[in-house]
């Protein structure tokens, strides 16, 4: 059963997204029971008799993915759903289906549900959108742009409404009154807000210093500061590290950033750029401490650092009034197979 190994695709946290413990649709319901009902007929009527026939029904898939969403596990909500569209024909569900895929960001399961819905109803703008979205997330990037192509074609909303959604959609979650400045970025997922900031700046031959800029960081002060009294889990995710022993990595404005996280706080910091595994820990609120990490690349054995080409799963959930971040390092053996390195409690 697909159920049996979960793929992550991404740092998803394991909340469930947009979904209350008590949402079930009319006609999901109506079908779960109705196909448990007969399932347990089949099972009465079949004792005795055993059939090679193991396939679960449709409605074992869709009412064990909603029951997965209540018990905040989206991804294997993703799974199941993607089981349910596999050979489905109801539009209807093949919708929820990549609703749910899409927002527990599982990209792979969106894809193939938009391609089994695009096969049932070849002229459904919304499973074109579903599919642009899922190969921009695996940057496929030509595939998006056969399917952004047949949406701006087919939209009823026309060609500047859709540029506009995608716009957004591209920017993030909280782009009101920003006009054409991208950065920073906000996207919420459940209690999770991922905060984009673009440090990445022209630089002179054998530099590779990052800035900000007084106006992205005055932007990020508003941002941080209207999330500053939500109960929400903040990453703050930025290409260059915010410390740096080789200057000319380093983030020239990490001093202003640095400060405004001391005012603000966030839970967790995720950089790249120096390409090695690092952690360190910065100054928060109230003399509270924020992890920082870096993730390593393939090129940090050269310069004798272990691990390499690794990557980082970040586990997060809630104790009260406080959050805990479980960090797995996963990352290539001598045997050059994909182990866990380490775990690490960080807060």
């Amino acid at each position: 059963m697909m159920c049996r190994q979960i793929k992550q695709e991404s740092a998803a946290s394991g909340w469930s997204f947009r979904y209350s413990a008590a949402v079930f649709s009319i006609s999901t319901f109506a079908r779960t029971s109705v196909g448990l009902g007969l399932a347990a007929c089949a099972a009465c009527a079949g004792m005795g008799h055993k059939t090679d026939d193991t396939s679960a029904p449709q409605s074992f898939y869709t009412v064990t993915a909603e029951i997965a969403l209540a018990r905040h596990q989206p991804r294997v909500a993703a799974l199941q759903y993607a089981a349910a569209a596999a050979n489905e024909t109801d539009v209807g569900l093949l919708a929820r289906a990549a609703q749910v895929t899409t927002e527990a960001l599982q990209p792979s399961l969106a894809e193939r549900v938009a391609a089994r819905w695009m096969d049932v109803d070849p002229k459904s703008v919304d499973a074109q959108r579903v599919a642009g979205r899922a190969a921009l997330a695996l940057y496929k990037i030509d595939q998006a742009a056969t399917h952004y192509r047949a949406v701006l074609v087919s939209s009823p909303a026309g060609t500047d409404a859709e540029f506009a959604a995608l716009g957004s959609y591209l920017a993030g979650d909280d782009t009101i009154g920003r006009g054409n400045d991208i950065f920073p970025a906000l996207r919420r997922r459940g209690p999770l807000a991922l905060i984009g900031v673009s440090s990445g700046v022209p630089t002179p031959p054998l530099m590779a210093t990052g800035w900000l800029g007084r106006s992205q960081l005055d932007a990020l002060e508003r941002l941080l500061a209207g999330l500053a009294s939500e109960q929400v889990f903040r990453v703050l995710l930025i290409h260059h590290p915010l410390r740096s022993s080789a200057r000319a990595k380093r983030l020239t404005d990490s001093a202003e950033l640095l400060a405004l996280l001391k005012q603000y706080g966030v839970e967790l910091v995720l950089h790249g750029h120096d390409h090695v595994h690092s952690t360190i820990w910065i100054e928060g609120p109230n003399g509270s401490s924020i992890p920082v990490v870096g993730v390593p690349s393939a090129s940090a054995l050269a310069h004798g650092h272990y691990p390499d080409a690794a990557y980082n799963l970040f586990s997060i959930s809630r104790d009260g009034e406080t959050w805990r971040c479980r960090q797995m390092v996963r990352g290539i053996n001598q045997a050059r197979q994909v182990r866990e390195i380490r775990r690490v409690q960080l807060t």
